[in-house]
């Protein structure tokens, strides 16, 4: 894969016309396969460049000047470029969001992008198969170069087909199983697609490859974040931020944001996308998530070991999910806000988060497995509050004992009231993935229907599990400054 394509010559094999206009020739047609492969070569650049009206502005301007004994080879290429330079065009819609019509139609699922891009391979094949027919001059029967050009923007056409149809079915999938079925199907349309005949193009277009690129490292991201994995999470975060400054820096050289040279977290801050392209707004979107969930989980983790000018910078990049729960524990004064791993009756030796590829490569006799059955992973106890988790942590294990099964079936907050003697305890426990649960404990009743807590675990909930982010791909323009809380805290009821 190139980073930065580098634009080919655009006039070789080219000629002037009798008139004085400019046309493309040889000896036998107006038009060379050179010059052919030439004009192509241009457009996949510009659409590279994601400039699409230019790189269709491209091929119209080469359309051939031909005379009263035209050669039959020149028609041929004529058809083949005027179906090409329809991509601009879908690929426009494409970045647009456009396969997410919000238009009235008849029809229950309106389309149009989709449609393009299927009439467009429909097209291409159908000037193939009219021009390998034995009726056809002989040159255009057995020209290679015909056959490679169809046989790659098929597969283009193709490939996007299958991703409109990833992103549009991201908005019904089941939040327990979406990372699992999109890594699968997002690694069957890259393996289809990499195993297309080669472009015989150079520079070859490569939007599909970065876009797949980055959807497949996220996805496997989410999947590592989710099971805790950090070693294997910081380095898919590093190779995702490396990919976005690649990729906006060759759209909008001006935009892109340089990392700092030092660092552990260097990368932290993401790249400008540009904002014309509400697709690649999204996708920037989705690695700010994966930034923020990633803060979220490990900075209680890597907190000893990394300088507290960089733990704070990683805990108050916006969007912050941590500045949320230090607001939360702020207004309403919970004794603690917790995400706990519920082990249960795993057989696994558990030594710790972030540390399971460091025990397989230089095991430790000394090191014994922590025997904990719910170790906590998030904690963000009350400023006010004397002792720290430990002192609490029989209390919210208890909860767990009671409420994990519960909340894990139902995929609601369950409410848990603590009455004693002298005082009473309250617990909201909600399944967010895996084996994690959110836990907010208050040391005094709240009402199980209280709308302030809620609330919170809605947010902290659906932006955990990106289900907010999944459907900000039909709304663009609303979500996509505001993928999680915590940058403008909402203000609920008081309790």
């Amino acid at each position: 894969m190139k980073n930065s394509p580098t634009p080919p010559p655009f006039d070789r094999g080219s000629t002037t016309s009798i008139n004085g206009d400019r046309t493309l020739s040889d000896a036998y047609r107006y038009i060379s396969d050179d010059d052919i492969q030439t004009i192509v070569e241009k457009f996949c650049f510009l659409l590279g460049k994601l400039d699409f009206d230019e790189a269709q502005s491209h091929i119209e301007c080469h359309k051939l000047v031909t005379g009263h004994f035209s050669h039959p080879g020149d028609k041929i290429w004529q058809q083949l470029l005027l179906a090409i330079s329809q991509i601009a065009q879908a690929e426009l819609s494409y970045f647009t969001l456009g396969f997410f019509s919000t238009k009235f139609s008849f029809r229950k699922d309106p389309n149009q992008t989709r449609d393009l891009f299927t009439k467009i391979r429909q097209d291409l094949r159908r000037i193939d198969d009219n021009a390998s027919s034995p009726f056809s001059h002989p040159e255009s029967i057995n020209n290679v170069l015909r056959k490679k050009l169809v046989d790659h923007f098929c597969s283009y056409a193709s490939a996007r087909i299958d991703m409109i149809a990833f992103y549009v079915g991201l908005q019904g999938k089941d939040w327990r199983s979406v990372v699992d079925e999109s890594a699968a199907r997002l690694n069957a349309v890259k393996d289809v697609y990499s195993r297309s005949t080669p472009s015989p193009l150079n520079p070859q277009a490569d939007l599909i490859t970065r876009e797949l690129d980055i959807l497949t490292k996220s996805f496997e991201l989410k999947k590592n974040l989710c099971r805790c994995i950090l070693l294997d999470s910081l380095l898919l975060l590093k190779e995702l931020r490396d990919i976005f400054s690649s990729f906006f820096h060759d759209l909008q050289p001006s935009s892109s944001t340089k990392p700092s040279t030092s660092g552990l977290f260097s990368f932290i801050k993401p790249a400008k996308s540009p904002q014309k392209f509400v697709l690649l707004v999204w996708l920037n979107s989705l690695y700010e998530a994966l930034l923020t969930k990633f803060s979220l989980y490990f900075s209680d983790v890597l907190s000893p070991y990394i300088p507290p000018s960089e733990l704070k910078i990683m805990q108050t990049t916006s969007p912050g999910l941590h500045s949320y729960f230090l607001y939360f524990s702020k207004k309403y004064s919970p004794i603690t806000i917790a995400v706990v791993m519920c082990r249960g009756s795993e057989d696994a030796p558990f030594y710790g988060f972030g540390y399971h590829r460091l025990l397989q490569n230089f095991p430790t006799p000394a090191t014994q497995p922590l025997k904990d059955e719910y170790p906590v992973l998030v904690n963000v106890t009350h400023e006010k509050q004397k002792g720290n988790y430990d002192t609490f942590k029989s209390k919210i294990d208890d909860c767990l004992s009671f409420c994990a099964k519960a909340a894990a079936a139902d995929a609601k907050p369950k409410y848990y009231l603590d009455k004693e003697k002298t005082s009473e305890n309250t617990f909201f426990c909600t399944h967010i993935e895996w084996k994690l649960f959110l836990v907010i404990y208050f040391d005094k009743k709240v009402s199980e229907k209280d709308a302030a807590v809620l609330g919170f675990i809605s947010d902290i909930v659906s932006s955990l599990r990106f289900t907010k982010l999944y459907q900000e791909l039909k709304s663009p323009i609303r979500g996509a400054s505001n993928t999680t809380p915590g940058t403008t805290p909402p203000a609920p009821k008081n309790m």
